[in-house]
């Protein structure tokens, strides 16, 4: 039986000739001064460590202790560490927890579901080191929230402002003769700037050594060739040539140069593991995250496809949980830590067919008839699965979903990203797109009837649609019934969206209306028990971002959510394929890790 020892810092094996295979299959390599197969990396070793014997075998098992401690504390509801808090404040159990776990490592991923104050955990962090030089990145609709929690939370008192932009235009004779931007860089141990305003503000932002760099909502960065995601590890931005001109000029960007840097995201997998790539290289760079081949193939389930390398599935998720919560993510079981919290109870609700056959019909006969279309311009013919449109859907989701992660705005461009696929895939989702809306147009008047049944109740509302035009008349639809309703869509400047959210929490407004890019993420809706879907998004996570509006913490009861699709429709067949997502998603990051 082959064996290892530990020698001077190196694993150093004795094997039989027939035996070299068990460690070069492992990454080991030959010494020839040694005569021996050998390798510094702890994770070879550990993979064999069956084999190991004296110093390796002690040195292995101190690792495992550590590294089971690490995994304990990912997961950590309690903890004796006191960080300076303010006067009146009290972290949760579980965010001292989380600090604790922070201020352990230089970079951390605060992958908490949405609702546990990872604002609060990050601010606490500064509470405990005290830095100098504070830069914060945020989409735009955050900035002000992430100001005022600040100036609530932060022990040393330190000033904090708002990197901004205004439009200055110069007039003659009533004529506006010239239009200019001025832009606004604070002076204050704290900067808080958004992600679209990266670019802008680069210079200001690489002159600066960061003590503490925090990223919110840092699954914006899934994607590498953003401006944004360049703005802030580095890289070099390609030049983009449109019609001959040049509309874009190549440029390379430094990473921001932190101490310690946060990365805040309660979905850091949207729908699959490949999302995580830039923030597990960002954090783990010598480890997990040294060679993408090697994680998509591990963890991807990759394969050559007629499109490239697909690595869109997913493999080994055990592992890989164990790994990140071993390395630098912290991230617990939200029903587990606010054992208060009411539960969160889901209900799909089908709307009956009788009023709406029509555009059921007319959506599945377009949907067939663009499917068909699809498959002539590939020259696909033969037998076809009866539903096979759900698995195309399934197939261009991802690929919409990649062509708006490649797009550098904090609010994605849909018309911007259905152009950027091939001219079959436009068609197709297009029409799917249409009917889906066609649909979602027609059943207006029974979600309002659902909603104002909940009103006659006393209810404030949650209402979430995906298309502006069904936001857009379903405001239209209540307020004519005389409810008092706010909308916060793309529409919607990002400087008055706080304020419609406040006056829902006010009780000013009782019913609220929204999109989940727009109203999903970063907001706190509390005040509702009630969160209605009039229509089934593309992406399972958003979903569940959007639905934590509510179940977060200062909830007081149970939260009922509420999906309101059509029988017989594509979105109830839609409803399994994104159930099946979110599945991954836990496996990834909230499954429970075996003894």
């Amino acid at each position: 039986m082959p064996t290892f020892d530990r020698i001077d810092g190196t694993f150093v094996a004795t094997c039989t000739f027939e035996e070299r295979f068990i460690f070069r299959r492992q990454g080991w390599e030959w010494n020839a001064k040694r005569k021996r197969w050998v390798t510094a990396d702890v994770e070879n070793a550990r993979a064999l460590d069956v084999y190991a014997v004296g110093q390796a075998r002690e040195h292995l098992d101190a690792v495992e202790k550590v590294r089971e401690h690490a995994v304990a504390a990912s997961w950590a509801e309690d903890t004796a560490f006191l960080p300076p808090c303010p006067d009146g404040l009290n972290y949760l159990d579980f965010q001292r927890a989380g600090i604790e776990f922070a201020i352990q490592r230089r970079r951390t991923l605060i992958a908490d579901p949405p609702g546990l104050g990872k604002t609060v955990q990050a601010i606490g962090v500064s509470n405990v080191e005290r830095p100098r030089k504070v830069l914060i990145v945020v989409p735009a609709s955050l900035k002000i929230n992430w100001q005022r929690e600040w100036w609530r939370w932060d022990v040393h008192d330190m000033t904090v402002d708002i990197a901004a932009s205004k439009t200055r235009t110069r007039s003659e004779k009533g004529r506006v003769v010239e239009r200019w931007t001025e832009y606004r860089w604070p002076d204050t141990n704290v900067v808080i700037i958004n992600y679209d305003m990266l670019d802008k503000f680069d210079d200001q932002i690489k002159e600066t050594a960061w003590d503490l760099l925090i990223c919110d909502e840092a699954h914006l960065l899934k994607t590498a060739t953003t401006i944004r995601t360049k703005c802030v590890f580095g890289g070099r931005l390609k030049q983009i040539k449109k019609n001959g001109k040049v509309t874009r000029r190549a440029k390379t960007f430094a990473p921001i140069r932190a101490k310690r840097s946060l990365f805040l995201t309660g979905t850091p997998i949207l729908s699959q593991p490949s999302e995580l790539w830039t923030l597990v290289h960002a954090c783990d760079r010598n480890g997990l995250g040294t060679d993408w081949d090697e994680y998509v193939n591990r963890y991807c389930d990759a394969y050559p496809s007629d499109f490239g390398l697909d690595v869109s599935g997913s493999s080994n998720m055990d592992e890989l949980n164990r790994l990140l919560r071993e390395r630098f993510m912290v991230r617990r079981d939200k029903k587990a830590v606010l054992k208060d919290l009411p539960d969160k109870l889901r209900e799909m609700i089908l709307l009956p067919q009788d009023k709406l056959e029509k555009p059921i019909k007319k959506e599945r006969t377009r949907v067939e008839q663009a499917m068909r279309d699809f498959e002539e311009l590939l020259g696909i013919s033969g037998d076809v699965p009866e539903f096979r449109f759900i698995t195309m859907i399934d197939e261009l989701s991802e690929r919409i979903g990649a062509a708006l992660d490649d797009q550098d705005g904090e609010e994605p461009d849909w018309d911007k990203a259905v152009k950027s696929l091939s001219e079959p895939d436009q068609i197709l989702f297009t029409e799917i797109a249409e009917a889906r809306e066609e649909v979602a147009l027609a059943k207006v008047g029974m979600v309002v009837d659902h909603v104002m049944k909940l009103r006659e109740a006393g209810e404030p509302v949650i209402l979430f649609a995906h298309h502006k035009s069904v936001v857009e008349a379903l405001v239209e639809r209540l307020k004519a019934l005389g409810q008092a309703v706010g909308m916060v869509t793309g529409k919607v400047p990002v400087n008055k969206r706080q304020g419609i959210v406040d006056s829902f929490q006010n009780g000013e407004i009782d019913i609220i209306i929204g999109n989940t890019l727009a109203m999903g993420v970063g907001f706190t809706l509390t005040r509702a028990r009630h969160v209605v879907f009039a229509e089934l998004d593309w992406v399972p996570a958003l979903i569940e971002q959007a639905e934590d509006r509510a179940w977060r913490h200062g909830q007081v009861n149970a939260v009922l959510i509420q999906h309101l699709v059509v029988d017989g429709s594509i979105e109830a067949r839609m409803a399994e394929s994104l159930l099946a997502k979110m599945g991954v998603i836990f496996e990834a990051l909230d499954a429970k890790l075996a003894a």
